[in-house]
């Protein structure tokens, strides 16, 4: 909504609409936190009894624009996988060894940002590996994308790859400057990334993602579909009114 200035804010946008949605959504089915509490310890159980080999959690070899090498940054995330997962195993070992309900309490209630941030990383590490394998089938800006989704999520936990010593503070500058070339070459391609995802022109209703141009040519009072002059006209957006109060009045 942000990005899309004044017309954000347009009920006939319908980010209002898609905002409740989302927000019960979540409310209903979760918001994967309890998955993540799965994926950590299936994988460290795994990790103790030698079926999971992790890889190794020293800094890649970084040379010339190691930043636009997405197997060089895949390393990163590897070894950012292999440290957090070691240290929460190690401190469920130290902390949880007495009993089944001190694990419990240290798992619930001592433990939880590690363990959360354990399992996003090696999700994290799985989404980069995956595109990393379509970008050399497919190739193109796909290659773009793909560093971006990786130095973007760099940039989120700076903080764990300075202090584990994984970049140099200065590396740790240079991840933002390419970040924000990469974000600048693919604004060109803004369109065929939104057109990618295949959405039916029949489910595409609002101004913004139409003739918004056309939309803004005359006073429209905010709230009505292209081509409608007056709120009269369409009562599903007059002055406002969600689709459901609008109906029940005409």
């Amino acid at each position: 909504r942000e990005r899309c200035g004044g017309q954000g804010y347009l009920s006939c946008s319908r980010f209002g609409q898609i905002i409740g949605f989302g927000h019960a959504g979540v409310t209903a089915e979760g918001d994967n936190r309890v998955l993540m509490q799965k994926v950590a310890k299936e994988r460290m159980l795994g990790m103790q009894s030698g079926k999971i080999k992790l890889a190794s959690s020293q800094a890649p070899l970084t040379s010339g624009a190691w930043l636009r090498e997405p197997n060089t940054l895949l390393h990163l995330f590897q070894a950012r996988d292999s440290i957090q997962l070691t240290e929460l195993a190690r401190r469920m070992d130290t902390k949880a060894a007495a009993s089944r309900e001190a694990m419990f309490e240290v798992w619930m209630k001592e433990e939880s940002d590690l363990i959360q941030s354990s399992a996003t990383a090696y999700g994290e590490m799985v989404a980069l590996k995956q595109t990393i394998l379509a970008v050399d089938q497919i190739g193109g800006f796909l290659k773009d994308l793909c560093l971006l989704f990786a130095l973007s999520r760099m940039e989120r936990d700076m903080t764990f790859f300075l202090t584990s010593h994984l970049l140099t503070l200065e590396q740790g500058l240079e991840v933002s400057n390419v970040a924000r070339e990469l974000c600048a070459s693919l604004s060109a391609h803004a369109s065929e990334l939104v057109d990618a995802f295949g959405i039916p022109e029949h489910l595409v209703s609002a101004p913004l993602a139409q003739d918004w141009r056309g939309f803004n040519e005359s006073d429209n009072q905010g709230e009505v579909r292209p081509g409608l002059r007056h709120p009269a006209e369409f009562p599903l957006h007059t002055h406002g009114l969600n689709a459901i109060e609008a109906a029940a009045n005409v």
